[in-house]
């Protein structure tokens, strides 16, 4: 795990001087090309959009400065107005432009969409369904807006000049308009291939003198674009719109891919497509792309039978596909645009990690799912919440690998306090923002924050987050070896790294929403403590810390499960006591059962499990020999619920490893429906081999962290009932979100 910093503002600084070396280099290259090598270039499809774009443009500013020279000759050279105005009358609408532009001709009749209400309209949803004897292919999954019927708006002016688009067998175009006899001296007509189009800015070579065809017809020779919004137009020589007809384009875009796989994409009729049409893939978080030169990858529409399977893999940010049709002078606009693929939730969590940046002291650190990060992405740990993405310098996530360590050190209260804000960037704003951000304490209250919709819920029916031998932070190379050690013939310094299973106090797990606890005790000398293969902390500290907590937040739901109680009958009864006179008035009664409701433990909601059973040491109030069953001369306070109403099933085969705690997991999803509260285990039970060797519990947690997230994603997914997951370093683990999320949604106890 490296901790790289991310310096923003160079990283911005590096992104335009990328661009602008672009630019230069095209500039450089195409500065001498003539019009004919500069189109000659464009038909090589190996371009970017960028680059189609600069060449694009080059061609339209030679053409229109060849335009300028050719008309200022002919113009200089005019001795009358007669000449001048056939100058005017004769050229086409779009050199007119050009020449007015260049002040070589007055603007007498600016060339702009007509506001006039006399033009007649005509909408066509239907002709592209077929043309030319091809069906266009639109694909199940996509919607469409395809009519039987035409939209017209007919308006009263022109009624004998409506103008049509005829597709033709081999699907080129053909212009046919009514009454074509009937015209004035500067009709003419034109085919476009985008709606909003301004006169001018028609498809090269399709405008034409309506005086010049009486038969009102003309074959373009323009191949029909399905693709493409489609349009021709009858101007009259004032360039009022009279009448226009349109072929809505038949085109969608689709992309897809799974997290850490490329992205795919799909589009139909890449036969018929334009060649410098581009489908186009987009990181764009604040909606649509707008410019295809901010294009993060991209292919020629007319290849690959309209499915690219790009070299983009999907780092879970919100992709867009965009068709891109290229138009007069280079321009591109947007044909079809796809649904963005979701933002990824990078299960951030907030917790404490020993290093060697700071071994005496835990680092505040942050944690993340590391599968195929965006390399701009980067995470800043802070005392307090930020709004601005570039308030600090942050630590690239791809280079950290799961786990950020900050220089901060944990106090007894003060990771609590501390954001991680996870950033990402947008290619299109070119701007870097705040995807994800979270804070311990958000958590500390979460079910009195949503207590008008748990109320009502059982404890067995809420999914609750639970620790692994929840007190064993304070385990180290000189702990005492405990006696549930003794069967283990390894060595300390083999032992220890496996026995720690959290790093946070009870306190803070509690203030991160944890709401379980696994709770071994032994006797050392005079003092009960948490025992896990080592003794840990005192079982004094851990009831002032469930104290301190519970004092402040009656209302939250806690499980302490004791167990594994290496203890005589003198120490079980000194444990109940200690119990009792530290949170007995917030111990519930276990006549309560197990179908308790949250509302029913209001101000007492504490369940205390003390199992006894488990005990070694045998005799008293173990049961030894009972068979399970505790004498009925065991009186004891009824606030301790038996053991029997949880049930906690470990993966037990003899050498475990992920993949085999996993398969455990999954085999316990589909159990007959349970009248107890029920604990899964996703942790690493250890029974030793060699494999484990150099090897710690905390760095495998931190390894497996994404695939154990993965199943309980998969628990939600499928709706598996889940009461309380229990794991290994627990803050390592956006679980209390997870768990806030699930029991949040309106399911029914039933």
């Amino acid at each position: 795990m490296e901790q790289k910093e991310f310096d923003i503002k160079n990283i911005k600084l590096k992104i335009e001087k990328k661009k602008n070396e672009t630019l230069k280099n095209l500039e450089e290259r195409y500065k001498d090309c003539s019009i004919e090598e500069l189109q000659k270039s464009l038909r090589i499809q190996n371009k970017e959009s960028v680059e189609i774009i600069f060449i694009s443009k080059r061609i339209k500013e030679l053409e229109e400065k060849s335009i300028v020279e050719k008309y200022k000759t002919l113009l200089a050279s005019s001795s009358s107005s007669s000449s001048y105005n056939e100058i005017e009358k004769d050229v086409s609408p779009k050199i007119k432009e050009i020449l007015i532009k260049n002040s070589l001709l007055k603007n007498n009749s600016a060339i702009s969409p007509s506001t006039s209400t006399t033009a007649t309209t005509t909408t066509d949803t239907s002709a592209s369904l077929s043309f030319g004897g091809k069906a266009i292919v639109l694909p199940s999954n996509q919607p469409t807006t395809l009519s039987k019927s035409l939209r017209k708006t007919d308006v009263s002016l022109s009624d004998t000049k409506k103008i049509k688009m005829d597709i033709t067998t081999d699907n080129t175009i053909n212009i046919i308009w009514q009454d074509a006899n009937n015209y004035s001296s500067n009709d003419w007509v034109a085919l476009y291939n985008y709606k909003d189009a301004l006169p001018g800015n028609y498809v090269s070579n399709t405008w034409y003198w309506a005086s010049r065809h009486t038969d009102g017809k003309v074959e373009t020779g323009v191949t029909y674009d399905a693709n493409r919004t489609q349009q021709v137009r009858y101007y009259n020589g004032q360039n009022d719109l009279i009448s226009e007809y349109t072929i809505k384009s038949q085109c969608w875009v689709d992309i897809h891919g799974d997290l850490e796989n490329p992205l795919q994409v799909n589009w139909p009729n890449a036969s018929t497509a334009g060649s410098n049409d581009i489908i186009a893939i987009h990181n764009s978080r604040f909606g649509e792309p707008t410019d295809v030169s901010n294009a993060i990858g991209q292919c020629y529409a007319n290849k690959n039978d309209g499915e690219w399977i790009s070299n983009i893999t999907n780092c879970g940010l919100p992709y867009y596909a965009v068709y891109w049709s290229k138009i007069d002078g280079g321009k591109y606009i947007s044909q079809a645009c796809s649904k963005p693929l979701p933002l990824v939730d990078r299960k951030l969590a907030m917790g404490e990690y020993f290093n060697e940046l700071t071994p005496n002291f835990p680092s505040v650190s942050a944690f993340y799912d590391s599968r195929s990060i965006d390399e701009k992405d980067y995470i800043m740990i802070t005392p307090n919440e930020v709004n601005d993405p570039e308030a600090t310098v942050g630590y690239s996530a791809k280079a950290a690998n799961g786990i950020v360590l900050s220089s901060y050190t944990g106090s007894y209260e003060g990771m609590l306090y501390y954001w991680g804000t996870y950033c990402s960037y947008d290619n299109e704003t070119g701007k870097f923002y705040i995807r994800q951000q979270t804070c311990a304490l958000e958590y500390k209250k979460w079910i009195t924050d949503n207590y008008s919709k748990l109320k009502d819920r059982k404890v067995r029916k809420l999914v609750l987050p639970g620790s692994h031998d929840s007190a064993t932070y304070y385990i180290n190379q000189s702990s005492p070896k405990a006696p549930d050690a003794e069967s283990y013939k390894y060595p300390d310094y083999l032992l220890t790294p496996w026995s720690k299973t959290q790093n946070c106090s009870v306190y803070k797990q509690l203030c991160s929403g944890v709401r379980y606890f696994d709770l071994r005790v032994a006797r050392l000398k005079d003092k009960l403590y948490i025992i896990h293969n080592f003794y840990s902390d005192s079982v004094k500290n851990v009831l002032n810390d469930i104290f301190k907590y519970v004092s402040e937040n009656k209302n939250e739901v806690i499980i302490l499960h004791w167990s594994h109680l290496y203890l005589v009958d003198d120490d079980n009864k000194l444990l109940m006591k200690m119990i009792i006179d530290k949170l007995g008035n917030y111990m519930s009664n276990s006549n309560k059962g197990t179908d308790v409701k949250v509302g029913d433990l209001a101000g007492s909601a504490i369940i205390c499990i003390y199992d006894d059973f488990l005990n070694p040491l045998g005799g008293g109030l173990n049961g030894g020999g009972s068979g399970g069953k505790r004498p009925d001369t065991d009186i004891r306070d009824p606030r301790f619920w038996d053991p029997s109403v949880l049930s906690s099933e470990y993966e037990t085969s003899r050498y475990h490893n992920f993949e085999s705690v996993l398969n455990f997991l999954k085999s316990r999803i589909n159990v007959p429906k349970r009248k107890v509260f029920y604990v899964y285990q996703a942790i690493l039970t250890i029974e030793f081999s060699i494999a484990f060797f150099g090897h710690d519990l905390e760095s495998w947690t931190v390894e497996h962290r994404n695939k154990f997230n993965q199943f309980f994603n998969d628990l939600e997914t499928y709706a598996a009932p889940t009461n309380i997951i229990m794991t290994d370093f627990v803050t390592y683990y956006p679980l209390t979100s997870y768990c806030i999320r699930r029991n949040t949604l309106e399911f029914s106890d039933n």
